[in-house]
């Protein structure tokens, strides 16, 4: 077992330079929402002026899953803009996973993995990235790795990322000295 998870998180390590490409891409704001040959192309929508990890890393997240690879990067604090996005995090004020808008600004917001998942130990209120991490983690780990979301080792790097990375941009983008 142990070898097993030793060869799938080196390839954690190895997709994760991935990532530097994808930040660099992830913040650029285009004007046109349909994709070559007429589809609709989904749009990621983020909030505009400076950027902050917690966005910034939950785009980069969304990019690794196969239906936001292509997706579009608008930055604005537009209401009627971002009410035109797909998915939309760190902006708008709303935390509604079935509605894909995950903001943690707004006053009653206080979630944390143990207060979405009981099973998990973490009580550091969640950023936009940890809400991003939370509801599509496992499917990125398991893009990564290669492996099925409900298989252990895609649990196990799930906890260790969350625990070892995304945890302390949630700490730091919600003024938590750890």
């Amino acid at each position: 077992m142990f070898s097993l998870l030793s060869a799938k998180t080196s390839r954690v390590h190895l997709s994760l330079s991935r990532a530097s490409n994808l930040v660099s891409s992830a913040l650029k704001m285009t004007g046109s929402s349909v994709a070559k040959g007429g589809s609709e192309k989904l749009i990621i929508g983020t909030h505009s002026g400076h950027f902050h990890c917690d966005e910034t890393l939950a785009c980069s997240m969304l990019k690794f899953l196969p239906q936001y690879k292509d997706a579009e990067i608008v930055r604005s604090r537009d209401y009627e803009v971002l009410d035109t996005c797909n998915i939309v995090v760190d902006v708008r004020g709303v935390y509604d996973h079935e509605k894909c808008r995950y903001d943690h600004h707004q006053k009653t917001f206080s979630h944390t993995f143990n207060s979405l998942d009981k099973f998990k130990k973490w009580t550091t209120k969640l950023s936009s990235a940890g809400l991003v991490y939370f509801h599509y983690g496992r499917h990125i780990i398991a893009q990564i790795l290669g492996t099925k979301v409900d298989e252990t080792v895609t649990e196990k790097v799930f906890d260790k990322v969350y625990e070892g990375f995304i945890q302390e941009i949630d700490a730091i983008d919600n003024g938590i000295h750890t």
